[in-house]
């Protein structure tokens, strides 16, 4: 889910210390400007002693910060979310980026967004939206972008059977709906069309994907779907603007 940062001018207030030993022992506090977020961040020494720096920082710095830290801790390649901090497996906290008074005091999790409204679905704390119109793979990406949300990304077998039994659910004929990953710089390499990442879950039919047979005529897929005649199991597909499936948007 994406986080809410302060926008306020001058009124948010974060912990302020330089160095301090455990994640909640900082007792200095400073008010940040507009611009910034709560920021703690976890350092070792050259003893590998654990110490912690807690202060604002420029929201876009952080993010970079934890991406970074992400990045090197999840070796896994994958998706990337819009993540605002990063804990270690025993649950210490690595560096954290928020924007509500006095957060930086530990890793907390974003507040939970609730899913509501028309084809509005939630799993395991993302919200689905099944939208009832078919258009353009390109159209697609960007009417979920407007609602801050993406095309669908798949990464469990819980994951994919929620999708598909809701799609037998909403019973909606022989309709197709989009997935958000391509292969289209490498044949064969399928990654997520918001970032890049490699994708890693599939749910190809038999058969499938065998790079062409698009239903626009071209011999070109390189985008994919559920298709409700191989019972939702996923397909390649051609990406051309005269090729329409119904998009499935996913919360950020």
């Amino acid at each position: 889910m994406n986080f809410a940062f302060s926008t306020t001018v001058s009124t948010l207030e974060c912990y302020q210390c330089p160095n301090h030993n455990t994640e909640k022992d900082c007792n200095s506090t400073t008010v940040c400007q507009d611009h910034q977020v709560c920021m703690l961040r976890r350092t070792l020494d050259s003893n590998n002693a654990v110490h912690y720096h807690s202060a604002c920082e420029d929201k876009h710095v952080c993010q970079t910060y934890v991406h970074t830290v992400h990045s090197a801790l999840h070796t896994a390649v994958g998706k990337k979310r819009d993540i605002s901090h990063v804990e270690t497996a025993n649950g210490e906290c690595v560096i954290s980026c928020c924007g509500t008074d006095l957060c930086n005091d530990g890793c907390h999790p974003p507040p939970k967004e609730s899913c509501h409204g028309h084809n509005v679905e939630e799993f395991q704390n993302e919200c689905y939206v099944f939208v009832n119109h078919e258009m353009s793979f390109h159209a697609a990406r960007e009417y979920c972008k407007k609602y801050n949300y993406h095309l669908v990304e798949i990464e469990s077998d819980m994951e994919n059977n929620f999708v598909i039994n809701k799609l037998k659910q909403l019973n909606r004929g022989p309709v197709q709906y989009w997935l958000g990953i391509t292969d289209k710089t490498v044949e064969n390499n399928w990654t997520y069309v918001g970032d890049g990442g490699r994708v890693t879950y599939f749910d190809w039919s038999p058969g499938e994907p065998d790079g062409n047979q698009g239903a626009d005529g071209s011999n070109d897929a390189d985008c994919a779907v559920f298709d409700p005649f191989l019972d939702f199991h996923w397909r390649d597909e051609g990406c051309s603007l005269y090729q329409v499936s119904q998009p499935i948007c996913e919360s950020n």
